[in-house]
């Protein structure tokens, strides 16, 4: 079954964003920005009802990728998700670490086929 909704949770800095950009363009995904739909102009924070319904109206279409680190919104995220991506890592490590681990891996798995 092909992914079609899909969240990335992480902690902050843990390259969620970027993944869930990717994950779009791999899977041409609609990518729909967290941050974008919570922070206003002069970095003031939507209301938290008024950030489900965005929200809640954002991911009301069959397919997506977003990312998730605000816990106002976990609960619906995950009731309309077909796939949850946790990035889980140890803090030094780096988005461009974890990128060149994935390149690295992929390569041997492919070799190996």
């Amino acid at each position: 079954m092909p992914l079609q909704r899909v969240v990335v949770f992480g902690t902050t800095g843990s390259g969620k964003s970027t993944l869930a950009r990717r994950l779009g363009e791999r899977l041409g995904l609609p990518h729909l920005e967290t941050d974008a739909l919570h922070w206003n102009p002069g970095w003031v924070p939507t209301p938290e009802p008024e950030f489900r319904a965005k929200v809640g109206k954002a991911t009301g279409g069959p397919r997506w990728v977003t990312e998730g680190n605000y816990s106002a919104i976990r609960d619906v995220l995950l009731s309309r998700a077909d796939t949850a991506i946790w990035l889980d890592y140890p803090f030094p490590t780096s988005p461009g670490e974890l990128e060149a681990w994935l390149r690295e891996s992929g390569a041997r798995a492919a070799a190996s086929r």
